[in-house]
């Protein structure tokens, strides 16, 4: 017999069990504590993308930059990277951890550009847009809102 306080703890343990389960709706909710490599795994057109292809990860905690998040893309769109050269890295970067630069750049609510088009990328709900009048943006989309993060620039890392 578990009694009152045992039901409560196996009550507690299933709430929080369904509460991890449940999809990311809001970009905050996915990105606020993003996990290290190789991060969460994204799916394109329904078929899950290798972190080769889409990454999006947590900074080095030996850098005190747990609290950004990098996107990284096999570019051309849909390639997998192996260095800086093939690829395109984002920086959602709220806390000004990595570079004030990217703190400025990014807005936590974004509007879509008119032109801009869904890559087919997905985490749970959220969905990654780019788009061509917008080229140093990756907007990630969610029933809950809309972020854009910038480019990064000469990204050179941390010691």
């Amino acid at each position: 017999m578990l009694g009152a306080v045992g039901c409560l703890v196996v009550a507690g343990a299933l709430w929080l069990g369904t509460v991890r389960l449940l999809p990311k709706t809001s970009v905050p909710a996915a990105f606020d504590s993003p996990p290290q490599w190789p991060g969460y795994t994204w799916s394109r057109n329904g078929q899950q993308a290798p972190p080769e292809e889409i990454a999006s990860t947590g900074g080095g905690s030996h850098c005190n930059w747990q609290s950004a998040t990098f996107l990284n893309l096999g570019w051309p769109l849909g390639s997998r990277w192996g260095s800086s050269r093939d690829s395109k890295l984002f920086v959602r970067d709220p806390n000004g951890v990595v570079k004030h630069t990217y703190q400025q750049l990014w807005q936590r609510h974004a509007t879509l550009p008119k032109d801009a088009y869904a890559t087919g990328y997905r985490f749970d709900a959220i969905a990654l847009y780019l788009s061509n009048s917008d080229p140093d943006g990756a907007y990630l989309v969610a029933p809950a809102g809309t972020e854009r993060w910038p480019f990064a620039t000469g990204f050179m890392g941390c010691a």
